[in-house]
């Protein structure tokens, strides 16, 4: 097939679904994706600034990419969400086109179209930002035209980019150099064979993380603060305690059908790797180097289970399912029911379960699209005008503030005091709500913006130092929850 014919239908299938992910399916836009990267802009710094136990590096490129989107946060984010939607499938289409011709493609693009709205593309989130480093980073493991060395250093390099979007990405850094070197190759010299190739590994992930670490120190000297969240938070905080949700029997039995293809791939690639002649088979080391990138990608999963986190995995499911069921045509045979059958399974496959059961979905989300949701931000500009509406507001905060009402500070363009942190169980440690008490009785908000149904009781400290400093004087109505406006006692005087 020609080259304008491959891009021709890789850019129809990937610029479908990601026009249907922007404009007409529910997509999570929370207050990580839109208040944090407009809180950078007015200079608050990662960690000391911000409580964020994510490594830094989407909300800051949010944050840069915002003035070409005339400041705008939100826009900022969802036409980021929809570029990678388009990219991440335009490259794997691509890729099962030129290992499968055509049907592969059309497959690989199916399984998109039937399960990308389900599992991890609907929210604009970590999980999705860094599929294009696990992508690249199989590309460049299984290219012929890079050399081993090179192969090491880009590999560190996009482990060090990975790191700074989640943390997760140290795997392809633990889990591919050492696969690599330890794979047979000609030189049995020590030094050439594990130590430099490490060597340059250890290298090219350092590099982008000492230059985040100059950046980060040139705005602060607040070493603890980014040593706390980025490395103690996640090693010892309360998260995997207290965040970590395990998925459903139900949850698991929903995913099942999404490996449907899965198994043939795998038992395919078990048998050709036990066959005789091994060199005869084409790609043999890329389809071992796919299954590790899916177990690879798996880890996005742990710990809080949902199906968002699915967005890493999702694009190598895809491709090798596309190649498997590329496989089903594959097998030459001179039996013509064997080959009405084998038609029969794709098209059953590819056809009815795949593309069938998108266009059921993408209809439905079309007929109802003025239902369209943008989750944890379209209820709240409501909210912002029944409070412009109400009071005349002066420095404020929210309490308690999560991922559903921290885009509010947003939507009112008021900033938070000089600690942003949601209040969540795991986010309420001596040193979190120390610095979260310290800044709000320098700041001294004027208001506060209290949801009584949001549970204030958990936050004792803090929910005390509000209750003994401000009074209640206004109750908003919103979306079935009691909002109070609060105004700081004119008697209380200040601690310091």
């Amino acid at each position: 097939m020609k080259t304008v014919q491959k891009i021709g239908i890789s850019v129809l299938f990937s610029s479908l679904i990601a026009i249907w992910h922007t404009f007409f399916f529910n997509v999570r836009v929370n207050s990580r994706m839109v208040l944090q990267p407009w809180l950078l802009q007015q200079g608050f710094i990662p960690y000391s600034h911000i409580g964020d136990e994510h490594t830094p590096l989407l909300p800051l490129v949010l944050s840069w990419l915002s003035p070409l989107f005339n400041n705008d946060a939100l826009l900022t984010a969802r036409v980021a969400h929809g570029a990678l939607i388009w990219l991440i499938i335009a490259a794997c289409i691509w890729v099962v086109f030129a290992k499968t011709g055509h049907w592969g493609a059309i497959a690989c693009g199916a399984y998109f179209f039937a399960l990308s709205s389900r599992l991890g593309f609907w929210a604009m989130w970590y999980d999705l930002a860094i599929v294009p480093i696990f992508l690249a980073a199989f590309f460049i493991i299984t290219s012929k035209r890079i050399s081993f060395s090179m192969q090491l250093l880009l590999i560190g390099l996009l482990s060090g980019i990975g790191f700074l979007i989640k943390q997760h990405a140290l795997v392809i850094f633990v889990i591919v150099p050492i696969t690599l070197v330890a794979q047979p190759r000609g030189t049995k010299d020590t030094w050439d064979r594990y130590i430099k190739p490490l060597t340059l590994s250890v290298i090219g992930i350092l590099i982008p993380i000492l230059i985040y670490l100059l950046y980060y120190f040139s705005l602060t000297n607040d070493w603890y603060a980014i040593w706390y969240w980025v490395i103690l938070f996640n090693l010892v905080g309360e998260y995997n305690d207290l965040g970590a949700k395990a998925p459903s029997l139900q949850e698991i039995r929903t995913i099942l059908p999404v490996f449907i293809m899965i198994i043939p791939f795998t038992l395919k690639t078990i048998g050709y790797t036990r066959a005789k002649k091994k060199s005869d088979v084409t790609g043999l080391a890329e389809r071992w180097w796919l299954l590790l990138m899916i177990m690879l990608s798996a880890i996005m999963l742990y710990p809080r289970y949902s199906t968002m986190h699915w967005a890493t995995m999702l694009p190598f499911l895809a491709i090798a399912s596309g190649i498997a069921c590329a496989e089903l045509l594959f097998a030459t045979t001179e039996n013509r029911g064997q080959i009405y059958q084998q038609w029969g399974i794709y098209l059953a496959i590819v056809g009815m379960l795949w593309i069938g059961s998108g266009l059921l979905n993408y209809g439905s989300a079309y007929r109802n699209r003025e239902m369209r949701t943008l989750i944890e931000y379209d209820t709240l500009p409501e909210l912002a005008k029944l409070i412009t509406d109400t009071t005349p507001l002066e420095n404020i905060v929210l309490f308690p503030d999560d991922e559903g009402v921290g885009n509010l500070y947003y939507l009112l363009k008021k900033l938070p005091p000089r600690f942003w942190i949601m209040n969540y169980p795991w986010f309420r440690n001596d040193y979190e709500i120390n610095q979260w008490l310290i800044e709000i009785e320098t700041a001294q908000p004027a208001q506060v913006i209290y949801f009584t149904s949001r549970n204030p009781q958990l936050y004792p400290e803090m929910n005390d130092y509000i209750l003994e400093r401000y009074k209640t004087v206004y109750v908003i109505e919103w979306n079935g929850q009691v909002v109070e406006i609060k105004e700081r006692n004119p008697t209380t005087t200040s601690e310091n």
